[in-house]
């Protein structure tokens, strides 16, 4: 009607204003100098800027297009919450120093690609799931699981099947998928991430590009290792520019840990272990040998927090440290402090139920008895001879303590 008349309405298509909204988010972010530094590493082409701190709601300034998240922009707070916050147990605060090192560029991908986009908040909701009350509907996340598979494969056909951002999201559905205990499924993501890593000119190269992106590889990679057993798909010749040394800060006595540096060192050591003996593997006829090798890869475990910041729960640790108790015999007191360390350690990975209970009480009892350990402070001085974290290991192990010590006064009681 009017002036308008007969004129043709012509509405943007959501992908170019999605497109538009990203070249707005160049005036809201700068590059630090501290990602350029990360391992000394030349600057990538695909360096991501970092989002300055807005005063509001943090969202209303940034490029988030409403579809991406109709109806809920409380919810992208949560999530990006949830991926800004750190990945370690909150004991270790005193340990790792995250200062100066950029760990938004988890966040900032959410505003780079929309395949990652909605790979992270169905991962985000999947883990925030099970630490509330009131979960959100899983239509929400079954709805952002369909676009990324979408969109990663339309990606995979055009030019960028393998950016960083292309990488970056098959890397967190392969995540999603073992949050969920589906290792087969993430099985398959891992060998594409590997084919994709291979067309960029394989891992030393993406590791001088992007090493914060390599390190979450391999950190996939390596706890699909340990959860399943298998061997890793990378080898420790690939990771060896990762080699740091772990320091003990807890007491104050040395600065923090750089947090990057205390991964690589965990990173090289499993990988280190794994490629000795992949834990599926048959056992040796080195009973003292085999019950060292669990040991350390129980103590690397420990330190792969899931996602909700909790120590990880392992049935394979359990089943094999298991196997290794029922082989054992008394034959030295060497032997006996390496298997309480085993038992002690081992129960940090486990899930305090009554199967491991039925074996692992009972032989922590007798352990001690052996070793005539009576209180906790001659275990912990044991202990301390041993790869051990005081803020990691000291929670579960003072529990499995205090249940061996009531098995051992019912024991006395019914002999009495």
């Amino acid at each position: 009607m009017g002036k308008n008349a007969g004129k043709k309405l012509v509405r943007p298509s959501r992908k170019k204003a999605f497109e538009l909204s990203l070249e707005s988010t160049a005036a809201l972010t700068s590059t630090p100098k501290a990602v350029q530094r990360i391992h000394c590493s030349e600057p990538t082409n695909e360096m991501i800027p970092v989002i300055e701190r807005q005063i509001s709601d943090g969202l209303s300034v940034l490029p988030v297009p409403d579809e991406l998240v109709p109806g809920s922009r409380s919810l992208l707070q949560t999530v990006i919450s949830f991926i800004g916050g750190p990945r370690y147990a909150p004991e270790m605060s005193n340990v790792l120093d995250s200062t100066g090192i950029s760990s938004s560029i988890w966040v900032q991908f959410l505003f780079l690609d929309q395949a990652y986009f909605h790979c992270m908040v169905a991962l985000s909701l999947t883990v925030l799931n099970k630490l509330v009350v009131e979960p959100t509907g899983s239509l929400v996340t079954t709805r952002h699981l369909s676009k990324a598979f979408r969109l990663i494969n339309e990606r995979l056909s055009g030019n960028d099947a393998v950016s960083d951002t292309t990488i970056a999201s098959v890397l967190m559905m392969a995540q999603y998928e073992r949050q969920i205990d589906q290792y087969s499924r993430s099985l398959v993501h891992m060998k594409g991430l590997r084919r994709m890593i291979e067309l960029r000119g394989g891992i030393r190269q993406l590791t001088r590009i992007n090493p914060r992106l390599t390190q979450k590889i391999f950190r996939l990679d390596l706890e699909y290792a340990i959860y399943t057993g298998s061997a890793t798909r990378f080898s420790v010749q690939e990771i060896a520019n990762f080699a740091r040394l772990i320091n003990d800060a807890n007491s104050g006595r040395l600065p923090k840990l750089n947090h990057c540096a205390f991964h690589d060192s965990i990173l090289l050591l499993g990988y280190r272990l794994i490629e000795m003996r992949p834990l599926g593997s048959h056992c040796s006829s080195n009973l003292l040998e085999d019950m060292v090798h669990l040991g350390l890869a129980t103590f690397v475990a420990t330190f792969f927090w899931s996602l909700d910041r909790r120590a990880p729960i392992i049935p394979l640790l359990s089943r094999s440290i298991c196997s290794v108790v029922d082989r054992h015999s008394q034959v030295c007191k060497e032997e006996e402090e390496v298997l309480l360390w085993l038992l002690f350690i081992g129960a940090t990975c486990m899930s305090n139920s009554t199967n491991d209970d039925i074996w692992l009480v009972p032989k922590t009892a007798q352990t001690m008895r052996s070793l005539a350990l009576h209180t906790w402070e001659s275990v912990d001085q044991v202990l301390a001879a041993f790869p051990w974290v005081t803020v990691t290991h000291d929670s579960a192990a003072r529990a499995l303590w205090q249940r061996s010590c009531a098995h051992l006064r019912l024991l006395t009681e019914n002999f009495e």
